[in-house]
Order: structure tokens, then C-alpha cells, then sequence
């Protein structure tokens, strides 16, 4: 079972214009495990705390709608601005991958980081 969340920002007109902040895998795992990522495709969105609310609401629905024990990400080693955002919000690195992703070419490091229900910060 994939699900895709779509959050749109009202101030920036209809659904079809607005930018998408999409959690873009939960996916299926017998063990009340997801895998979890989101994208947020329009640079001027960086910056204004809509990844980490995206993060949030998806958590939330992970752990409350899906009854999952635990949540788990990839984020690339350039990807400082997802990293502290997930950090923030209560993920853990678990793990890196060195040299695991040829981009752009360049090798990087693959982090991988996870929340378990009973971690989350509640009221945030």
C-alpha cells in the first residue's frame, strides 16, 4: 500500500497552481513500519517551515491513522535543509551508507534515520 498526501497552501490559489509538499512513500511493511519522504519542488517554499509541518502531519497520520510503530527515511548527505527538519521534528540517524548514490557525478552518503511511536514529540 503506497499513500500520497498532497498539502496545498491556500494563500497560493487554486489546487492546480499550488506547489505540492508530498509525503511520497509510506510504504507497506508487515511490521507497522513505513518508509517515509517528502519533496517540495518550488525553491521559493524553502525556508518557511512547510516541510517540517508537512513532516509533522504525516507522522501524526502515521502513527495515530495507521497505528504504525515505526516511521523510516533516506535523506541524502547534501540535503542539509531535510535533514534538520526531520531532526527537529524527532527522527534519529540510524545509519549511513558512504558513497551509496552516484548524483550529479558525485558520490553521497545516504543517511538513513527513524522515529518509533513512543519517540515522538507530542504538541508539536
Amino acid at each position: 500500500m503506497n499513500i500520497c498526501i498532497h498539502v496545498l497552501l491556500a494563500s497560493r490559489g487554486p489546487p492546480m497552481k499550488s506547489p505540492r509538499v508530498r509525503p511520497h512513500h509510506f510504504n507497506a511493511n508487515p511490521n507497522l513500519a513505513r518508509e517515509f519522504g517528502i519533496v517540495i519542488g518550488d525553491k521559493d517554499l524553502w525556508g518557511h517551515g512547510y516541510g517540517s509541518e508537512a513532516i509533522r502531519l504525516a507522522i501524526g497520520y502515521g502513527f495515530k491513522r495507521l497505528k504504525l510503530h515505526r516511521i523510516q527515511l533516506i535523506v541524502l548527505d547534501f540535503n542539509k535543509r531535510a535533514h534538520h527538519a526531520y531532526r527537529k521534528v524527532g527522527f534519529v540517524e540510524e545509519g549511513v551508507q558512504r558513497d551509496a548514490l552516484l548524483v550529479g557525478g558525485r558520490w553521497h552518503d545516504v543517511i538513513m534515520m527513524g522515529m518509533l511511536k513512543r519517540e515522538r514529540k507530542h504538541g508539536r
